[in-house]
């Protein structure tokens, strides 16, 4: 009997030990954005973002939970789900809350209008979005041209801005001639030329650019983590390559942001 009654209390004193020091979890949201996140990929920016942050440290888990670009604004609250969000930018739609805070830069991009190369060739090329028949663009996501609307009846109606899921699509409604002009972010430019995709190389964007952004961290005041923590993590991997390793397979490692 005081051999089980010995045995169970080291059980019990591993099961206590192993709790005691088991990673707290920390949920990322993550929504519809490639190159940094995209349910269709195999890969994406923040997945490996989040699992270099895993493996340079144990007191967290970061775990992603994917959400719709409208509802990524809540989820960053007192009642959302998540305690971070990587690689967003303050100009999309976030007003002043003391529900989050901004951390360090992460990249410094643009968004900007797209039009076939054929546009070019027979020199009808123009970037007036107002004189265009019909724009392409991403469901959820925020254009400054058009007053940062995400409402897809205002968007067509207003600014004949017909929207798709994914950047993906509106590349290929371009390509497809469905639309003569999108608007694409310089990012998904960027990667979808490093990879080759069918389209990529068949358009050319404007040097005007809708608005330029730099994403960033954005953290949830009310979750785990704080602000602090976030930035040192997040420091020490642009300081020890990670972050450019990370965005050079994307082919965007050029757009990685340079603190001042």
């Amino acid at each position: 009997m005081r051999l089980f009654t010995v045995f169970g209390l080291v059980i019990s004193l591993i099961m206590f030990a192993t709790s005691a020091f088991a990673a707290k979890m920390a949920y990322v949201v993550v929504y519809e954005f490639p190159p940094y996140y995209s349910a269709h990929m195999p890969k994406h920016i923040t997945g490996m973002l989040v699992e270099a942050l895993n493996e340079h440290q144990t007191e967290y888990e970061f775990v992603l939970r994917e959400v719709r670009p409208s509802k990524r604004y809540k989820a960053i609250t007192e009642n959302g789900c998540c305690d971070l969000l990587f690689f967003e930018s303050s100009v999309w739609g976030w007003g002043d809350s003391g529900d989050y805070q901004w951390g360090l830069g992460l990249t410094s991009s643009a968004e900007r209008f797209y039009v076939l190369n054929e546009m070019v060739e027979n020199n009808n090329l123009h970037f007036d979005y107002k004189g265009a028949n019909r724009i392409g663009g991403v469901h959820g996501y925020n254009y400054r041209f058009a007053g940062n609307t995400t409402d897809p009846a205002i968007l067509e109606e207003q600014y004949k801005l017909y929207t798709a899921n994914n950047p993906m699509s509106v590349l290929q409604m371009l390509a497809g001639k469905r639309v003569d002009m999108a608007i694409l972010n310089d990012d998904f430019v960027s990667w979808a030329q490093h990879l080759g995709f069918d389209g990529a190389y068949d358009i050319t964007g404007s040097k005007i650019v809708d608005q330029e952004f730099i994403t960033k961290v954005v953290v949830n005041t009310h979750g785990r983590l704080s602000v602090e923590y976030v930035n040192e993590l997040v420091q020490e991997l642009k300081e020890n390559g990670v972050l450019h390793e990370i965005l050079a397979e994307f082919g965007i490692a050029h757009l990685i942001y340079k603190d001042n």
